[in-house]
């Protein structure tokens, strides 16, 4: 008869496993990924800022020096900045399910800057002077 109170290290008849390993808990998980997704957040500021900047500066916009630009500019580096917190939530719910995989990440991340970068455009073309 085995020890009821023994380790379970020395145990032999349930070896440990992916279901009987203790799991993270919700923080951690949040800490984690949250901390992830502001390493990638640098790169969404550039991606999202140099299109802006660049709209700016080819001279597409006519208003550059306005009050209209910059207003719009502003709104919508805040909506995208709080848009922004979707992806590592979206990643914390995967990952607290049972996703280990970092692909949603990558996919979450790509999807999410493009259609900020589209939107950008999209708020910022009815300032491009027409060409007739």
């Amino acid at each position: 008869m085995s020890n009821p109170y023994s380790s379970p290290a020395e145990s032999s008849e349930m070896p440990i496993t992916a279901a009987t390993q203790p799991q993270d808990s919700l923080d951690t998980i949040a800490r984690r990924t949250f901390l992830a997704w502001e390493k990638l957040r640098l790169i969404y500021l550039a991606i999202c800022g140099g299109v802006t900047l660049l709209l700016g500066m080819t001279g597409a916009i006519e208003g550059l020096g306005t009050w209209e630009y910059w207003q719009r500019v502003i709104a919508g580096g805040i909506f995208a900045n709080v848009m922004y917190f979707a992806g590592p939530v979206m990643e914390t719910y995967l990952t607290w399910l049972g996703s280990k995989s970092l692909w949603p990440r990558y996919i979450l991340f790509a999807a999410g800057t493009l259609f900020t970068v589209i939107l950008a455009i999209g708020s910022l073309v009815d300032l491009i002077p027409s060409q007739m």
